[in-house]
């Protein structure tokens, strides 16, 4: 099977270079550096915030400072409702993980989607640093 089938649309699969590129042509091509250069610039000039779910909660840390007018408290009443465990998979579940040569393919043909996830990634961390660092200059108090 062509591996660019398997990580398609018609899979189920989707691209973050596609999500935050755009709708050019060259946006729906995989493992494109334009599309990959015009997400960043998306994303730089666009979006406030890019949050990662694996940190939600620094996530809802940083929305509560960058847009308090909607998200005001969300951070502390997510921490003391309780965080719900949606998703949690069974104890013991391991899934299956790809062998190495699939996990090797995988990263060739979603080397931008890798990049685009490292950017976000990198970026949303200093946004959350910035802004826990101005909240521990301010208080006695810092976690």
């Amino acid at each position: 099977m062509d591996p660019y089938i398997c990580i398609s649309k018609i899979n189920g699969l989707s691209s973050l270079l596609g999500f935050f590129c755009g709708h050019q042509s060259y946006c729906g091509e995989v493992n494109s550096f334009r599309a990959f250069q015009q997400a960043k610039w998306n994303i730089e000039k666009y979006y406030t915030v890019v949050g990662l779910t694996e940190q939600f909660d620094e996530f809802l840390f940083v929305l509560q400072r960058l847009i308090p007018r909607y998200f005001r408290n969300v951070y502390q009443l997510y921490q003391t409702e309780g965080k719900p465990h949606l998703n949690k998979q069974p104890d013991g579940y391991a899934g299956r993980i790809p062998v190495p040569v699939t996990l090797n393919k995988l990263k060739f043909l979603l080397k931008y989607d890798y990049e685009l996830y490292n950017f976000v990634k990198k970026r949303f961390y200093e946004q959350y640093m910035q802004l826990k660092h101005r909240i521990c200059t301010s208080t006695v108090l810092c976690s």
